[in-house]
């Protein structure tokens, strides 16, 4: 029998409350090359961090029902040159560590960016981090 999973509002407000706990004083860190299979899968020699943003102490500061928002994020300055294809959020203790990943863009995407054409030593700010679960 096919897959008909349903998860109440309550748990998952409980599941996006634990992942921001997990992400407090972490990284938000902005990818070129092809984005993993999910957030287990190792990452490829083709991958480069482009930029790199740490979390507040609490990372998400406010929640809606099915939606986490980011607090905010510092600027911070690109360390390589390419364009952003993917971002993971990692832990404060291990930046290897991946919770969570996703899509960037300059609109409809996971992250927004201002911009996903990064130049090294050049401004990044991110514009929107929203983390959404939705039924399916």
């Amino acid at each position: 029998m096919a897959s008909n999973l349903f998860v109440s509002d309550r748990a998952v407000s409980t599941m996006l409350f634990n992942l921001g706990a997990q992400l407090n004083g972490g990284f938000l860190q902005i990818w070129a090359g092809a984005q993993p299979a999910n957030a287990n899968t190792a990452t490829s020699a083709s991958n480069t961090i482009l930029s790199e943003c740490a979390f507040s102490s609490l990372a998400l500061t406010s929640y809606s029902a099915n939606s986490a928002f980011a607090g905010t994020l510092t600027a911070t300055t690109a360390v390589a040159t390419s364009t952003a294809i993917w971002y993971s959020a990692v832990t404060s203790s291990n930046k290897n560590n991946r919770i969570i990943d996703g899509s960037v863009g300059l609109s409809s995407a996971d992250l927004i960016l201002n911009s996903t054409s990064f130049a090294s030593g050049v401004s990044v700010s991110v514009t929107s981090y929203v983390i959404i679960f939705t039924e399916h």
